[in-house]
C-alpha cells in the first residue's frame, strides 16, 4: 500500500491565539502584486506558535537540538490513536492507549476544536500521564504528536525527567 502525506499544521494568522508565556504573531505585508509585481510579508513568530516540534534541548541543557535529530525519526508512517478527551484538563493514562505498532504516534484527542479559544486551549488541554509516556517509550516510539499545546501538563516532569525521553532522539 502506498502511503499518503497528511499536513497537520495549524494555520498561522494575525490574531491567532498564542500561549500567554510567549508572544503573538506579527504579520506585516510589505509588497503587493499591484505595486511591486509580487507579494511578500514580514513574519515575526514565536517558535512555539501553532504546530511545532520541541527538541530535547528545549527542556534539558546540553540535550540534542532539532538539527541533531535524524530526519527519519520525524518522517514516515505514524499510528493515529484517538484517546478522545471528554472533559477539560483530562489525563490520558496507559489504559487509553491501544497496542502501539509504529515508531511515530499521533494523538487525536479532539482538542484541536479549542485552538481558537485561548481561555481553554492553553490551560485545560488533555495530557499524557507519566505511565502513558512510559508505555510509548517502551513500545519503541520515537515521536509523539498531539492536537493540544503539549504532551504533558505544565509543571509535570514528562518532558525532562522521564527515563527514556531523551533516548527518543538518539541516532
Amino acid at each position: 500500500m502506498v502511503g499518503r502525506l497528511v499536513d497537520l499544521t495549524m494555520p498561522i494568522h494575525e490574531g491567532k491565539p498564542f500561549n500567554p508565556d510567549y508572544f503573538p504573531p506579527q504579520i506585516t505585508p510589505y509588497a503587493q502584486v499591484a505595486t511591486h509585481g509580487w507579494s511578500a510579508s514580514r513574519l515575526v513568530l514565536d517558535s512555539h506558535l501553532g504546530t511545532h516540534l520541541d527538541a530535547p534541548c528545549h527542556f534539558v541543557d546540553g540535550a540534542p537540538c532539532l538539527d541533531d535529530i535524524p530526519l527519519e525519526h520525524l518522517v514516515g508512517p505514524a499510528q493515529v490513536i484517538h484517546p478522545d478527551s471528554e472533559r477539560d484538563d483530562e489525563a490520558i493514562g496507559p489504559e487509553r492507549l491501544p497496542i502501539i505498532k509504529d515508531p511515530r504516534v499521533l494523538m487525536s484527542t479532539g482538542w484541536w476544536r479549542h485552538a481558537d479559544d485561548p481561555d481553554r486551549c492553553f490551560t485545560q488541554y488533555p495530557y499524557l500521564t507519566l505511565d502513558a509516556a512510559a508505555v510509548l517509550i517502551n513500545s519503541g516510539v520515537r515521536l509523539v504528536g498531539i492536537d493540544g499545546p503539549s504532551v504533558d501538563r505544565d509543571g509535570e516532569p514528562i518532558r525532562s525527567s522521564t527515563p527514556g525521553v531523551l533516548s527518543l532522539w538518539k541516532t
